[in-house]
């Protein structure tokens, strides 16, 4: 139903309603419940946007082995937020855990920041 509410498939499209069951979802344990809300303070869907509350959902939902909450996780890393500085071991370990289950984008991103870092160390 969450779905549903935030994309407005077969509904109007409501943030609130959406993040209700996200919510209802999440108090269960249910991962991608953690995720989407995770999702919601991330880009600011129905609540005020919070980098470090999108942190603590994904990291519920990554916790579990959720391979698209972990490479969440790992960009909320990655780029820092209010409240955080980017952490890039956690960025690249979060990655790494989503990146071995086969998640293409978690790959991408993980050889990509790993670039990054080595050509930071050399400058």
């Amino acid at each position: 139903m969450g779905l549903m509410y935030d994309y407005g498939h077969g509904t109007a499209q409501d943030y609130n309603a959406a993040f209700s069951w996200y919510v209802k979802a999440a108090k269960q344990g249910d991962s991608e419940g953690e995720y989407l809300l995770g999702g919601m303070y991330r880009f600011g869907h129905g609540v005020d946007r919070s980098d470090l509350l999108a942190a603590v959902w994904y990291k519920k939902a990554a916790k579990h082995g959720f391979a698209i909450a972990q490479s969440a996780l790992g960009s909320v890393y990655e780029s820092g937020g209010v409240g955080f500085a980017p952490d890039y071991s956690q960025a690249e370990f979060w990655y790494r855990k989503a990146a071995d289950q086969g998640f293409k984008p978690a790959q991408d991103k993980l050889e990509r920041l790993i670039k990054e870092i080595g050509s930071r160390t050399q400058q």
